[in-house]
C-alpha cells in the first residue's frame, strides 16, 4: 500500500483480485450439498434350513440370535470382539454358539460361561 496526498493506493494487481472477489460473491446465491452413504456389506450368518432339527444342538436357532445379541453387549468377553461391531460380534458369537469346536476351547468356555451367567439360559 502507497499513500500518496492523503489517498491510499493499492497494487493494480491487489485491486483486480478484490473487483474478482466482490464479483464472486455477488454472483453466488446459496451453497448445495450432496451427501451419499457409502454402501456397507451386509454381515449374514451362514444360511442352513431353518425347520431341520438339530439332534446334537440344544439351542434353536431364534435361541441363538437372541442370546448372541445380549452376549454382544456382555462387558465380561468383549474383549474378544477386536474391531468388531455389535451386529459383527454377535454374528461371530451366533457361529461358535451353533459349532464350538470352530474356536478354542478357552474362548467356547468363556463364551458359554457368559451364558450361562447373563442370561436365562439352563443346560
Amino acid at each position: 500500500m502507497v499513500v500518496k496526498d492523503n489517498k491510499k493506493t493499492y497494487p493494480p494487481n491487489w485491486v483486480v483480485m478484490q473487483n474478482n472477489i466482490q464479483e464472486c460473491f455477488k454472483s453466488m446465491v446459496g451453497f448445495k450439498f450432496t451427501v451419499r452413504e457409502k454402501h456397507k456389506p451386509k454381515l449374514t450368518a451362514p444360511e442352513r434350513d431353518q425347520k431341520t432339527v438339530d439332534m446334537f444342538r440344544s439351542l434353536s436357532d431364534s435361541q441363538i440370535n437372541m442370546y448372541s445379541s445380549i452376549l454382544s453387549k456382555v462387558s465380561s468377553i468383549s474383549d474378544l470382539a477386536g474391531a468388531k461391531d455389535y451386529q459383527a460380534f454377535a454374528i461371530w458369537i451366533a457361529n461358535i454358539l451353533r459349532d464350538p469346536k470352530s474356536v478354542k476351547d478357552e474362548t467356547a468356555k468363556r463364551i458359554f460361561k457368559a451364558l450361562r451367567t447373563h442370561t436365562d439360559f439352563k443346560n
